[in-house]
């Protein structure tokens, strides 16, 4: 299935949205088709936040052959006035990092995608319960879950990674 630029301004809050498009089998073209396609995805992040989203999109745009990502770094503190000033004026990025407070009153707005077309059954299964709870709204996937803060270290076991994926650790 394709999906081109004007498919995507409510992807806009895909919470880790390259996630979304390097491994959803639904963004996928055969590596014969090609697409001039530019998808803008605006973050903020650490170093090492922002060399990961820099893998995804290599691996997303080498999947996609003739599809290019630009990445948008703004400081966290302009993030989200910035992101409500550009879905005002019709002029958002195909895909934002958000926080999952957001994501509600973006899709109480209708300014975010339904993701559901592009995600198989299984896809779900991937987060714990939590975690993909908290991209819906209304039971609609309106983002991927996508969590970096280490908040769950002074806690006794990890809060928000698949527990059959992990083992309990005491943190002292």
């Amino acid at each position: 299935m394709d999906v081109n630029r004007r498919q995507l301004p409510g992807m806009a809050g895909a919470l880790g949205g390259m996630a979304a498009l390097g491994g959803c089998a639904g963004f996928n073209r055969p590596a014969t088709e090609t697409s001039n396609d530019v998808l803008t995805f605006t973050t903020w992040g650490t170093e090492n936040e922002l060399a990961g989203f820099e893998r995804a999109i290599a691996g997303f745009e080498a999947a996609n052959n003739g599809s290019t990502v630009q990445l948008n770094v703004v400081p966290y503190a302009e993030m989200f006035e910035n992101i409500d000033a550009q879905l005002q004026s019709g002029n958002a990025p195909d895909i934002f990092r958000g926080i999952y407070t957001n994501l509600g009153v973006y899709a109480g707005r209708e300014q975010l995608l339904d993701l559901s077309p592009y995600f198989d059954d299984s896809f779900g299964s991937k987060f714990t319960d939590q975690m993909w709870q908290a991209v819906k709204y209304g039971g609609t996937p309106y983002g991927v879950p996508h969590h970096t803060e280490a908040e769950s270290a002074s806690s006794r076991a990890p809060a928000d990674y698949r527990r059959d994926k992990t083992r309990r650790i005491d943190v002292q």
